[in-house]
């Protein structure tokens, strides 16, 4: 995979209209762990992100698939254009799977530039 689209991406994410609520929710918001304030200024998500931080961040999902039990509500959400899924879990992202190439070399970029930023 070539590292320039992953840096195109994200440069066109970071250029695109950001919706005004969520600049006020970072400004309102100013104790947040500083990995999801990271994760949603770059359009991306990291686990622990709760439902409305992702939907500020990346957009809402086209479709969420919900189930319940013994083990606590969880939620499915699919993006396919990205040919993404993540996942929630009492309310907080804990996993995903991404199967695009292009989509998975951002999210590995955006982890790296966090890590580098420390």
């Amino acid at each position: 995979m070539d590292p320039n689209a992953a840096k195109t991406l994200q440069s066109n994410r970071e250029k695109a209209h950001r919706p005004a609520n969520l600049d006020q929710y970072l400004q309102a918001n100013t104790n947040l762990n500083s990995k999801v304030r990271f994760s949603m200024e770059h359009g991306s998500y990291v686990a622990g992100m709760s439902p409305e931080q992702v939907r500020l961040s990346i957009g809402p999902p086209d479709s969420i698939n919900k189930s319940g039990g013994i083990n606590g509500n969880r939620e499915q959400w699919v993006y396919p254009g990205r040919k993404t899924y993540l996942y929630f879990e009492e309310g907080l992202l804990t996993t995903w799977q991404v199967s695009d190439q292009l989509e998975s070399s951002y999210h590995d970029l955006m982890r790296e530039t966090w890590e580098n930023k420390k």
